[in-house]
């Protein structure tokens, strides 16, 4: 049997919308605010402890803003944001 080795390349062009988000306040006691500074059409929202533990997570509508809250023990925690079109965004979020 003979096998030939053959090199590919696969290009792909995703429009991928810039955001500035803001976070806000970090650190805090229990609520943050995602600004995301322009509307968008849908995005998840998600807080993750440091161990990978998803411990909620939200789907939106049409939003500028979203407020979620940040149940559990005095410690950092990680709120991810994606939606369509957008590159995740990781947060660290210190909770007092």
């Amino acid at each position: 049997m003979f096998f030939e080795c053959v090199e590919a390349a696969v290009v792909a062009s995703v429009d991928v919308i810039p955001l500035n988000f803001s976070v806000y306040p970090n650190p805090t006691t229990d609520w943050v605010t995602l600004d995301f500074g322009q509307h968008l059409q849908s995005m998840n929202v998600s807080v993750i402890s440091l161990s990978g533990q998803v411990l909620s997570s939200q789907d939106y509508q049409e939003v500028l803003q979203i407020r979620t809250k940040i149940e559990g023990r005095p410690e950092i925690y990680l709120v991810k944001a994606k939606g369509s079109g957008i590159r995740d965004k990781y947060f660290r979020i210190l909770k007092k």
